[in-house]
């Protein structure tokens, strides 16, 4: 509605490592005045994520020059600009580390300004000028959480703030009305992490309980993962835990869990299958998926290497994928379908194991696949079923 307009906001998106912990900002409120005769006060700013909304306060601080100060102004507060400057960054999550300057400098999408947040979000800070308290939730969460954050307190692109509003705006936001009102007009979170999913949903086995999930791809046979997937297995897995005790990316960072690729065999067939006890279909399509999988491993599987700013793709031969059977939809009508999770990780030509390119997956199969994209995994369905 028009009366809500700039009645909420996405916090500020930092791009870098523009945090620091409460130990490194003390020192650097302690130290003597910069050469400007300014404090490091004036550009250090308590910093909240959705950690610091649904579980205990981390005490971070944000590095936070005001928009538009140049860098040679930037360059007086001396230690928040070097520590900066010499920061090496991890912009894909992978465990490739780059120059944090070279990264924001080179990237054409980036805001070039390295000593600011990518996006400063102006409008939300001049609202919180003369806001005081203010309310705040987190974007992705299991529950609903609120909380009010003290005037001056910056919020993560993960949170949405809502400057001006009291308690009873509050009141309104947690009401059982409001609660219905979204959950029929918005979407189902996109960030939803598939591990959170797993782990507190158990949507891929809750629907058929005497049947679990199976291993497939070269990258679980070299993790040592095959036959059914343990669901403890499975979790560490999507949040990047490998079971040697490696981590893909760096501890404490977000790393995007996967894919899922659904492949769902026609009505027709699936009450053959289901209704009609017609084991044949059912392995028939498995086999299809499994074959269309390793077809996909083989030609579209690709990880990223990040130099000098500039991104290389390069190719891989091997995925870490789950793949669990379902009978039925969501309404509990027969629908055979297989819900492939692809981890995201890969192994590079030296053994490495990084994050899997899998932005767009379907625009990159597409172009991958030779003639008409959309009849292959088709063709090779009625191959299996008809063979």
């Amino acid at each position: 509605m028009n009366e809500n307009a700039s009645s909420v906001f996405i916090g500020v998106q930092q791009s870098g490592p523009l945090t620091v912990d409460r130990d490194r900002a003390v020192e650097w409120l302690r130290a003597p005045s910069n050469l400007n005769g300014v404090p490091n006060s004036a550009i250090l700013s308590t910093y909240v994520a959705t950690d610091d909304i649904v579980g205990r306060t981390s005490e971070n601080f944000l590095i936070d020059f005001p928009s538009g100060l140049g860098e040679a102004e930037a360059s007086a507060f001396e230690l928040p600009f070097e520590h900066l400057r010499a920061a090496k960054y991890d912009p894909h999550r992978d465990g490739e580390l780059v120059s944090y300057v070279e990264y924001r400098t080179d990237t054409d999408s980036q805001n070039s300004s390295w000593w600011e947040p990518h996006r400063a979000r102006p409008a939300l800070r001049n609202r919180l000028v003369n806001a005081g308290d203010y309310l705040a939730t987190a974007e992705t969460t299991e529950h609903r959480v609120f909380r009010f954050l003290p005037a001056g307190t910056v919020p993560d692109k993960s949170l949405y703030a809502f400057p001006g509003v009291g308690l009873e705006g509050f009141g309104v936001l947690q009401s059982r009305f409001h609660e219905n009102w979204c959950t029929y007009f918005a979407a189902p979170p996109a960030e939803r992490t598939l591990a959170n999913y797993f782990a507190n949903d158990n949507y891929y086995t809750k629907a058929d309980a005497d049947r679990s999930g199976i291993w497939v791809g070269k990258g679980a046979e070299r993790l040592g993962l095959s036959g059914t997937v343990d669901a403890k297995a499975f979790e560490a897995i999507l949040c990047g835990e490998l079971p040697n005790g490696e981590r893909i990316g760096h501890q404490g960072q977000y790393h995007r869990a996967g894919t899922d690729l659904t492949f769902s065999l026609p009505k027709s067939w699936s009450l053959l299958a289901l209704v009609g006890k017609d084991q044949r279909i059912i392995d028939a399509y498995r086999s299809a998926v499994v074959e269309t999988l390793q077809w996909v491993e083989k030609n579209a599987a690709q990880y990223r290497i990040e130099k000098g700013g500039k991104e290389r793709l390069h190719a891989s031969d091997n995925l870490t994928v789950a793949l669990f059977q379902h009978d039925t939809n969501r309404n509990q009508e027969p629908n055979l379908h297989f819900h492939a999770v692809v981890a995201n990780m890969t192994q590079d030509k030296d053994g490495k194991r990084r994050a899997l390119r899998n932005d767009n997956p379907a625009q990159r199969l597409s172009a991958a696949l030779p003639g008409e994209p959309s009849l292959a995994f088709p063709a090779r369905s009625r191959e299996a079923l008809h063979g």
